[in-house]
């Protein structure tokens, strides 16, 4: 299989490697997008990569210990942040509200919704499942189809019967945020080409954000997905621990009372948005600079 990346801004320091993707045979970068709420998602193949950093990365933090993760499985993941059209698109009652829901979460610029708990993020994973199926349902019966033409959509995309919405591992969040590369940033260590991906307070250069910003505005990574640096955390699956768990398809679920979030902040500098920077915080906390990005897999079999 010859592997492509597609929406690519900077290729530094690509090292990973990469294995073909086991049934669903996608290239890297390929996107997906879904009729319900009208979610892109950018597929990331299996492979392994070298996470958390150096002891020499300029604003390392304790939590940062290097080790080798496999991926096993190839998943889709969110193109940028759920958007507030995309979180309200769902769970509408009827086909003429739900295709409005869908053209409007589809057209102009979009804030990510924030405020959001991992409890809530959580949710909207396990009711977004149940929806698209059902919708998927209702927009398949004959009545629908004139509508369906009206709102512009060719086709109705939607979730496989052994498939499911949920928030990505850890792991995963940075396989996808790396996309290969092993500097700071996936755009490199330099500020200015950080500043190119990238929505983070910066003092010196008088750049003071107050909110969110529009999502897909700056320039995508290797693997085509925006704003992994910057703008909002993003939740993950993931129990905080202090010392991070390795090896394959690490999915670490304890006791403790923390959640993973991963990617900084419009509120933060530039080196919490760092590729290996990792924060904690109470499933039921909010923040208006708290969104998530979520993945498309298989569902888990116990």
């Amino acid at each position: 299989m010859q592997l492509r990346i597609k929406a690519v801004s900077f290729v530094v320091g690509l090292t990973f490697v990469l294995e073909a993707a086991v049934g669903w045979g996608q290239d890297v970068g390929t996107v997906r997008q879904l009729t319900s709420g009208r979610i892109a998602f950018c597929w990331c193949p299996a492979g392994e990569y070298s996470a958390g950093s150096s002891e020499t990365e300029p604003g390392r933090d304790s939590d940062e210990a290097q080790g080798k993760v496999i991926i096993s499985n190839g998943f889709w993941i969110g193109r940028t942040e759920i958007t507030e059209a995309q979180w309200n698109a769902i769970g509408q009652a009827d086909i003429e509200t739900s295709i409005a829901a869908m053209v409007a979460s589809s057209s102009g610029d979009h804030l990510p919704k924030t405020g959001v708990s991992w409890t809530e993020a959580t949710d909207y994973c396990d009711r977004l499942t149940t929806y698209s199926r059902t919708e998927s349902r209702m927009l398949r019966q004959p009545d629908s189809a004139r509508l369906i033409k009206q709102a512009g959509f060719s086709e109705i995309l939607a979730l496989k019967a052994d498939e499911i919405f949920r928030l990505p591992t850890e792991a995963e969040w940075e396989y996808a945020c790396r996309a290969g590369t092993t500097t700071a940033f996936s755009s490199g260590d330099e500020l200015d080409l950080v500043a190119a991906t990238s929505w983070f307070r910066d003092a010196t250069s008088g750049v003071e954000l107050s909110e969110a910003q529009f999502v897909g505005k700056k320039i995508a990574n290797p693997f085509g997905l925006f704003d992994v640096h910057g703008n909002v955390w993003e939740w993950c699956s993931d129990s905080y621990e202090i010392q991070r768990t390795f090896g394959r398809d690490p999915n670490v679920q304890t006791d403790g009372s923390l959640r993973v979030q991963r990617g900084g902040s419009w509120r933060y500098p530039a080196n919490r948005a760092r590729s290996a920077n990792r924060d904690g915080r109470a499933a039921d906390y909010r923040s208006d600079d708290i969104g998530l990005r979520i993945v498309i897999s298989a569902a888990r079999t116990e």
